[in-house]
């Protein structure tokens, strides 16, 4: 379950200043024990505005439990976690969200995977763009562990010089293997 703390608990939030902290918790003799935790980092994660100005409640970073089946290896289930974030920057506004994977073992929680799932940028200058994806778990695996891949579907938006209006739509797969610790992408061969 994804925990996070705010000093003092009051005023605007500066997401670099939040420890975050995953646990997964059991029932012990009647009372909730923890098994294992880690500290979220999500160190590409884009939750600033461009101006340093600190992000309102309304806008601050937001962390979810992505229920989704994640089998990375034969009987062996990852649990996600997801970031949300919105930005400002000098031309508009956008939205991402981060997936994070983290794979419990023993007694130990670690992180095998943080990608960027999906975005919005609504860009008063070059158009809008987007993008959504879903983690695809393969078949084939890499020292006992299921390929993964992301399948993403992007639009792109861009106004004319006449004034209308050219829509793209795009579909893009990213593929990651398991490497010793943790997923990443395969090297070009």
């Amino acid at each position: 379950m994804p925990h996070s703390t705010q000093p003092n608990g009051i005023g605007p939030v500066h997401f670099q200043f939040i420890e975050t902290i995953a646990a997964v918790l059991e029932a012990r003799d009647g009372k909730l024990a923890a098994v294992a935790e880690t500290a979220l980092a999500f160190p590409d994660a884009d939750c600033a505005n461009d101006d340093d100005a600190p992000l309102g409640e309304d806008s601050a970073p937001r962390l979810d439990l992505d229920l989704g089946p994640f089998l990375i290896a034969p009987g062996n289930t990852a649990i996600g976690v997801r970031l949300h974030c919105h930005n400002t920057f000098g031309s508009g506004e956008g939205d991402s969200s981060r997936l994070k994977l983290l794979e419990l073992r023993a007694a130990t929680l670690r992180d095998v995977f943080d990608q960027r799932i999906e975005w919005e940028n609504h860009d008063r200058v070059h158009g809008d763009t987007g993008g959504r994806g879903v983690v695809v778990v393969g078949k084939t695996q890499h020292d006992g562990y299921f390929d993964l891949a992301i399948r993403m579907r992007k639009i792109v938006e861009r106004a004319t010089a006449g004034g209308q209006s050219i829509t793209q739509h795009l579909v893009e797969t990213k593929r990651f293997i398991w490497t010793k610790e943790r997923y990443a992408a395969p090297a070009p061969q």
